[in-house]
Order: structure tokens, then C-alpha cells, then sequence
């Protein structure tokens, strides 16, 4: 890339500076349309606002292909003023009057020179330094909130499944005891059918046993009253 010299309010050259700092310092807005530019291997300058109207956006970028330099002559202070002169229609004869001073000193107080620029290209650095950062912070914090909720979700949810849990054990529980109940009840129901058929057959049997107790004493009273009759004829017979 080509190197860049500029005439400050003064007519003093400066530079040369690359073309990237060049385009730097325009897109800051450093730059006014009427600086007077040139390249290294240009003999003249020219205005900015005549570059942007040749090379378009970017005044420092030319189109054709850069030559070879060649030594440029030092602007003195007598040509600035013939040029100045020619350039407000002063004659040259106006020379440097207080016209041209006060026109050189208004532009001086424009035009900023290196060490501004620099100071200002170096805040424009650090303020950009400082809104990355606010954005990094912005983004960090942004990751912290997300986490912090997915936490909190991720929370949420264990202690719903954990409460959901619990409550199905409950009713597990509650499900068991109620056919422990049931099957126990049934065991009772159970023992007390036995219970009463016990008692229904101990009944019949004792019913059986006192029938045939009372047949056997009338049984032995026949029997009792038979020997009698006997006797009694057997002493009858014996008595005829």
C-alpha cells in the first residue's frame, strides 16, 4: 500500500503515514474535505473532497496502479503563500497578511495534528475496548441468568418427581393395608364359619349321645321288668 503525506494549517508535509492509518483517521471523521493530501509518489496534493470524488468512498484507495516514487519538493513557506493567494484571489502581492494568518489559524484549530489524533484514535480504541467488555458482561450475565434458571427448573422438577414419588408410595401403602384388612377379615369370617360348624356338630353329637342314653335305660328297664314276669311265674308254678 501507498504512504500518504498532508499539509497541516502551517504548510507543513507530514508524514508519511500508511494508507490503513490514512483510512483510519477518515472514518473517525478526523479529516476535513479541504486537507490538502498526496502520495508518496505523487508530486502534488490535492484536496481530500477531490480524492473522494475521483476514488469514491475511500479517498486512499486508488484505482490505477501505484509507480515508482519520486522526490516531491519541500513546500516553503513563499510557495504555501502564492498558493494560498491564488487559491482566496488575493494576487501575489497579499503575500502573508493577516488574511491568510487568521484563515492558517482557524484551520489550525480544525485540523488536528498527529498527537490528537492518536489521543483520540487511542479513546476511540478504549471505548471500544470498554463496550466489548460491557457486551461480554452482558453475555455473561445473560449465561449466568440461564444457568440460574435451569437450576431452578432442573430443582423444580426433582422435587415435583420426588413429591410424585412419595405420594405413590403412600398409596401403595394405603393399598397394601386395605387388603391386609380385608384379607384379615376374611380370616375372621373364616374362623368364625369353623367356629360355628364346631359348635353345630359338638351339638348334634351331644343330641346323639343323650338319644342314645335314654333308649339304652328304657332298653334295661324291659329287660329289668322281662327277668320279673319270669321270676314271678317260675315262683307261681312252683307254688301250684
Amino acid at each position: 500500500p501507498a504512504a500518504f503525506f498532508y499539509l497541516d494549517p502551517n504548510g507543513v508535509e507530514r508524514g508519511p503515514f500508511p494508507q490503513g492509518q490514512m483510512e483510519a483517521w477518515f472514518t473517525a471523521g478526523f479529516l476535513p474535505d479541504s486537507l490538502q493530501v498526496r502520495r508518496d509518489v505523487d508530486s502534488s496534493f490535492s484536496e481530500l473532497g477531490e480524492l473522494q470524488k475521483r476514488n469514491g468512498k475511500n479517498p486512499f484507495k486508488y484505482m490505477e496502479p501505484v509507480v515508482a516514487p519520486t522526490p516531491a519538493p519541500i513546500p516553503t513557506p513563499n510557495m504555501l503563500a502564492g498558493y494560498m493567494d491564488h487559491q482566496l484571489g488575493l494576487g501575489s502581492t497579499a503575500g502573508w497578511d493577516q488574511s491568510v494568518q487568521n484563515i492558517f489559524r482557524a484551520q489550525a484549530q480544525q485540523t488536528p495534528s498527529y498527537e490528537q489524533l492518536m489521543e483520540k484514535q487511542r479513546m476511540q480504541e478504549q471505548e471500544r475496548r470498554i463496550a466489548v467488555e460491557r457486551e461480554q458482561l452482558v453475555r455473561m450475565q445473560e449465561i449466568m441468568r440461564q444457568e440460574t434458571e435451569t437450576e431452578r427448573e432442573r430443582t423444580q422438577r426433582f422435587m415435583r418427581e420426588k413429591e410424585e414419588g412419595l405420594l405413590k408410595m403412600q398409596d401403595e401403602m394405603m393399598k397394601k393395608q386395605r387388603e391386609l384388612d380385608e384379607s384379615k377379615r376374611a380370616h375372621e369370617e373364616e374362623l368364625g364359619r369353623e367356629k360355628r360348624e364346631i359348635e353345630r356338630k359338638r351339638a348334634e353329637l351331644e343330641r346323639e349321645n343323650n338319644f342314645h342314653g335314654i333308649s339304652w335305660y328304657y332298653r334295661k328297664e324291659e329287660e329289668e321288668k322281662k327277668k320279673m314276669e319270669v321270676a314271678k311265674r317260675r315262683r307261681m308254678e312252683q307254688e301250684r
